[in-house]
């Protein structure tokens, strides 16, 4: 049974990564670089895609907060990514973070050894060996199997698993296909972005609609989808929601139930198909969706 999705975990497992990373300067063997999507597991609660040069401001901002390190650090954390691709709420309420960049560790092994609680070992899938660093006390575990791949979770095993099927196994999946897992529309809505949008997908609702409104609401959603796009006016993201729902003859009666369970809010609300609505006209503001991740 899946517990409840919260975003304050996945940037929990982020604030970790910021102390590793800020620390790095020495290659890591040179292995092919692999879609971060097609490391994460494929039956999470929700999947967020984040273009980290478009939000870099807010996720400095973030990390800073989360770390508890200076915007400086975080800055040049920060520039060293690309993507950060996120899987949430998986069997055991576990979060997977997936990070495309560009990550050299010279100095990997002052931020990751015994005295800040991390152990190394070794992990041996067919003939290749991957470094894997273990924290107890926080209960996660990091792995760079690329110079261009960083992988972070409770377990990064699987991870490491798929990372080295797609760059070396002889049927692992062409450069530029999608990842297994994800059918071409769902890959298309988390990485299709073209002006920075943060991007999120859930097939798993319940768990996305009680943590973005704070309580429970049945109104048979099968789908959420959307978007938070940064505003030209400061601080702030724009928000879009797609909902789709089972049955298309409760979409008004559906439309009525979320008008009142997202009040004082007033967001648009618009029947966009027989059986969608897409929520519209939300603003949140940086601090808003900082706490709302859990970052105080």
């Amino acid at each position: 049974m899946l517990q409840k999705f919260n975003l304050k975990k996945i940037f929990c497992v982020l604030a970790i990564a910021s102390a590793v990373f800020i620390e790095s300067c020495k290659s890591v063997p040179d292995n092919p670089e692999v879609d971060p999507l097609a490391l994460l597991d494929t039956d999470a609660a929700m999947y967020i895609y984040i273009p980290a040069a478009q939000n870099a401001p807010f996720l400095t901002s973030a990390f800073s907060k989360a770390a508890n390190i200076s915007e400086s650090d975080a800055e040049k954390l920060v520039s060293r990514t690309k993507v950060l691709a996120c899987a949430a709420g998986i069997s055991g309420n576990r979060t997977e973070l997936s990070a495309l960049g560009n990550y050299p560790v010279k100095y990997l092994k002052y931020a990751v050894n015994e005295n800040n609680g991390w152990s190394e070992q070794s992990m041996l899938f067919a003939e290749r060996a991957y470094a894997l660093y273990q924290n107890e006390r926080k209960n996660i575990q990091l792995s760079l199997p690329s110079s261009k791949n960083a992988v972070l979770s409770p377990s990064v095993l699987n991870m490491l698993n798929k990372y080295d099927f797609n760059a070396f196994a002889a049927s692992s999946p062409a450069a530029g296909s999608i990842p297994a897992g994800f059918d071409e529309a769902v890959y298309a809505q988390l990485t299709g972005g073209t002006k920075g949008e943060i991007n999120f997908y859930s097939e798993k609702p319940a768990l996305f609609i009680s943590s973005f409104l704070g309580k429970n609401v049945d109104i048979g959603i099968t789908k959420i989808s959307g978007y938070l796009l940064p505003s030209k006016n400061g601080k702030e993201y724009g928000v879009t929601v797609k909902l789709e729902l089972a049955d298309p003859r409760t979409i008004k009666a559906a439309s009525v139930l979320l008008k009142k369970a997202m009040f004082p809010v007033a967001a648009k609300i618009m029947q966009s198909s027989s059986n969608s609505l897409t929520v519209t006209d939300i603003t949140v503001s940086w601090n808003t969706l900082i706490n709302l991740m859990g970052i105080k």
